[in-house]
């Protein structure tokens, strides 16, 4: 394994680690405001420092970064808004598990827009998944709508993933504005259709506001697109979906949550479920 790949695979390390995170603060913010109108602030944000970065570093707009930046972006700004809608309903860990969900899809999406092999593994693990979705889905601590906008955005995610390895060639700075720009778009016209109109500069906003921006948009979302140059989608999708386990951890470390035997149980069944579904055919990275 070369260095960079060694380097990549950290860096996606902590990355589902800060998203485990953000789940639960990003969580409080939203009951403060309203979903669509905490992504439009911190998107905006994000796209304001990528557009100086952009600006600074003299990056070159093209039409394939531009292009690969607005794909991506409509991909996760349905991801994205998906998962803040299911956080306004739902606990943050059992929201990330059912959106961790787009590991069950992946294998199947891949082998129809990517002609990519699907291992017996891979539809055994897809399975599993789906029975421990099946058993936490039956744990009666969740709200049905936060379930609902949790497998939506497992969908959204798994489209996203794709987009997000097709397009890693591109100028990540260019890939990365265009893409918060779309995300800012898409959630200032979706928090206007649904009257999620309620922007605040309360401080319990304010600041996961600035923090999921910054660091959870611009740094993250960069990061992720460089170690997309150097991981393949079977790894990538390991690493991503380990930000579920860490929402859990947390929860029960920072934020008292308690963890249900029921729910437990299904958590264990999604893991080996991705585990399967993950590393059918070996993990491999390119060379």
């Amino acid at each position: 394994m070369h260095n960079r790949t060694k380097l990549a695979v950290g860096i996606m390390l902590l990355i589902s680690m800060w998203f485990g995170l953000q789940a639960w603060f990003t969580q409080s913010a939203i009951h403060v405001s309203s979903a669509l109108a905490f992504n439009t602030e911190r998107y905006l944000i994000a796209a304001l420092v990528m557009g100086g970065i952009c600006l600074v570093t003299r990056a070159k707009f093209t039409r394939r970064g531009i292009l690969g930046g607005f794909l991506v972006g409509v991909a996760y700004a349905f991801t994205i808004g998906f998962e803040s809608q299911a956080l306004g309903q739902g606990a943050a860990g059992r929201v990330t598990f059912l959106g961790s969900l787009f590991v069950a899809i992946m294998p199947f999406l891949a082998y129809a827009t990517r002609s990519e092999k699907l291992y017996p593994a891979a539809i055994l693990g897809s399975v599993i998944m789906l029975m421990g979705a099946w058993q936490l889905l039956g744990v009666q601590d969740g709200a049905v709508g936060g379930d609902i906008y949790g497998i939506l955005r497992a969908l959204a995610c798994a489209i996203m993933l794709l987009l997000v390895g097709r397009h890693a060639q591109e100028d990540w700075r260019i890939s990365c504005f265009s893409m918060f720009v779309v995300i800012a778009g898409i959630s200032f016209v979706g928090a206007l259709i649904t009257g999620q109109t309620q922007f605040s500069v309360q401080t319990e906003v304010l600041l996961p506001v600035l923090a999921s921006a910054l660091v959870g948009s611009v740094v993250c979302m960069a990061a992720m697109t460089w170690a997309g140059r150097y991981l393949s989608g079977s790894v990538m999708g390991v690493i991503f979906f380990l930000d579920s386990p860490f929402a859990v951890i947390w929860g029960v470390l920072l934020y008292k949550e308690a963890l249900n035997p029921s729910s437990f149980l299904a958590y264990v069944f999604i893991v080996i479920g991705a585990i399967f579904a993950l590393t059918a055919g070996k993990l491999q990275t390119p060379q």
